[in-house]
């Protein structure tokens, strides 16, 4: 008896097996190869604006920052080098445009505003390029006032 229901458990076991070992065969998800977007990572040298304290004492506020760029076609060698200048304009109007810079430093929300307007600054020099680049982040990496 022992005997019967171990052999029945056992045929039991590689049907189910088999049956599921079969599906996965037949229903085997396809991957498909998406292609991977190329990065790079552009460095802005300082940006030192004058800005007003809260005395209208002249204060100088520094800014350092690094934008990474994906596009899914790789971008000229040479395309920082000759849209520097340009770049440098952009985000230095996206800077002198925001009202309340000179609070950059102790409000997290002017950071945001200063990071999505320059963001955007970025984005309209890239896309005089390629259309289909992104800015996919933007770093601060100096933000002191002097």
């Amino acid at each position: 008896m022992n005997k019967k229901i171990l052999i029945g458990g056992s045929i039991l076991l590689l049907l189910a097996l088999g049956g599921g070992g079969a599906w996965w065969i037949l229903h085997r998800p396809t991957v498909t190869a998406t292609p991977k977007p190329y990065m790079r990572q552009l460095n802005f040298k300082s940006f030192v604006l004058s800005v007003q304290g809260p005395h209208g004492t002249p204060h100088y506020l520094v800014i350092n920052m690094s934008a990474v760029i994906s596009s899914p076609k790789a971008l000229p060698a040479t395309w920082a080098v000759t849209h520097k200048a340009m770049l440098r304009a952009s985000v230095l109007s996206a800077l002198l445009r925001l009202p309340d810079i000179n609070e950059a430093i102790t409000k997290p929300p002017v950071r945001a505003a200063l990071k999505k307007s320059v963001r955007q600054a970025v984005l309209q020099v890239l896309r005089q390029t390629d259309s289909q680049a992104t800015v996919t982040d933007l770093y601060i990496t100096k933000l002191l006032m002097q």
